[in-house]
């Protein structure tokens, strides 16, 4: 089972807005709409509870999500820095201290800018935007020397009172040479995918009336086409680009040093031993 799966919509499927006369406009971020999961051994990590159905949503926004995170979480963590986060109470007490140490301060200089910012990078650079869903679902990848961990807490109540989600608190250790070799393979099997899905776009922008381009035909229905290509073609270019800088690690780590500094100074302001 791949780590990263998903599922495109048959396009006449995919949910995109219509035009001033009722047709479906075809833009290349709404025929991403797919059903996803993430596969940590058998825990799904965005599978429904209830239903068993996975999240349904356009998966260019994951894919934008990940790949936004990916130079960081490349970066191996050293121990002692992943010790300060390696549970949600321990982010959580961080998170606090941090707020607290800044609601001190009036007029922060450019240090204690810097130090903000610091704490800000080890709570939140490793973590999946998943601020659009309704329902909690953190989801973090850590690197710890050749080990991929994915951190997951996706505990939850809907308004019944129930779980929402069929994965709860726990995490997944995959090694680092697989975990890109599934980052590739997921790029291999979306673009095959899309490639077919542009076309079949294409196709149906010049001979189905019930299409229409996504600048409500501004253009010609063969400038809307080419558009949904050329936006394909670059798509796959930027997410290519950022692995292939991964993979030969032109990637910049943090400043551990200075992240170390920063944590023992809000120890200190905690404490009571140090100022704002």
């Amino acid at each position: 089972m791949a780590l990263f799966n998903f599922a495109l919509k048959p396009i006449d499927q995919c949910a995109c807005p219509l035009d001033s006369v009722g047709r479906k406009r075809l833009a290349w971020f709404w025929l991403t709409d797919s059903w996803y999961y993430i596969d940590c051994g058998g825990v799904k990590l965005f599978e429904q509870r209830q239903t068993g159905c996975y999240l349904d949503y356009y998966f260019v926004r994951f894919l934008e999500d990940f790949f936004e995170i990916l130079p960081a979480i490349a970066a191996p963590l050293p121990s002692d820095i992943f010790s300060l986060i390696d549970t949600s109470a321990k982010r959580q007490a961080l998170f606090s201290q941090q707020a607290d140490w800044y609601a001190q301060i009036d007029d922060p200089t450019d240090q204690q800018e810097s130090m903000y910012d610091n704490i800000g990078t080890l709570l939140w650079a490793n973590k999946l935007d998943t601020g659009f869903l309704r329902y909690r679902a953190d989801c973090r990848f850590y690197r710890l020397g050749d080990t991929m961990r994915i951190m997951y807490d996706f505990r939850d109540t809907n308004a019944y009172g129930m779980p929402p989600w069929s994965a709860g608190c726990g995490q997944y250790d995959i090694s680092w040479r697989d975990f890109m070799g599934e980052v590739e393979d997921l790029l291999v099997r979306f673009f095959h995918d899309m490639d077919q899905q542009v076309q079949d776009a294409g196709e149906l922008l010049m001979n189905d009336d019930t299409y229409s381009d996504e600048t409500f035909n501004d253009r010609t229905r063969e400038a809307g086409r080419d558009h949904l290509v050329t936006e394909n073609d670059q798509r796959k270019a930027d997410f290519w680009g950022i692995l292939n800088d991964v993979t030969h690690g032109n990637v910049t780590s943090p400043d551990w040093g200075a992240i170390r500094s920063g944590v023992d100074a809000l120890k200190s302001f905690r404490d009571g031993s140090g100022t704002p």
